[in-house]
């Protein structure tokens, strides 16, 4: 433990990791923050259509924070996030040998393969949403009596042989 400075004032608290462990106050490295040069990972690119799993390795180092940044910049939402970044990230495993250099760089050809995915995927959430929308209200509407014309006109009440046997004549 600490002794309080002598003057009785609490003095500044030091943190002691536990033993073998690294002191908490230092940054652990995680590498390079720098990207591979364009061509570096072009040549990346080209042992991953080889089925380089290092070469993979790396390539996921260098592009999925990209990736998942622009997925979660479209969706708003990390778990789905997530999961597109990983389903590109496959992609780019599997159509490694798609890939054209002179059509451009790696990275721009990821980005664009991660903002379409996540444009999709919002796309498939709103379609989704707008059936069971419909659904339900067609089920109100079969509720209340109501029949709603297909092409999306307003509704209009049915003439049920129940409802004119229960008027007075």
């Amino acid at each position: 433990m600490d002794t309080p400075p002598p003057d009785g004032r609490p003095g500044r608290l030091r943190l002691v990791p536990p033993h073998g462990a690294r002191p908490v106050n230092r940054p652990v490295p995680l590498g390079d923050p720098a990207p591979p040069p364009r061509r570096a990972l072009a040549d990346v690119m080209r042992k991953v259509a080889q089925g380089d799993q290092q070469a993979f390795s790396t390539l996921y180092d260098a592009l999925a924070p990209m990736v998942f940044g622009i997925a979660v910049r479209v969706l708003r939402d990390r778990a789905q996030s997530e999961e597109v970044a990983q389903e590109v990230m496959i992609d780019l495993w599997r159509q490694a040998a798609r890939y054209q250099p002179a059509a451009g760089s790696v990275t721009a050809w990821a980005a664009t393969i991660a903002h379409r995915r996540a444009v999709d995927r919002v796309r498939s959430a709103q379609a989704a949403a707008d059936r069971e929308h419909a659904r339900a209200a067609r089920e109100h509407a079969t509720a209340v009596g109501l029949t709603l014309e297909p092409t999306g006109g307003s509704p209009r009440p049915t003439t049920s042989p129940l409802l004119l046997l229960a008027l007075p004549a």
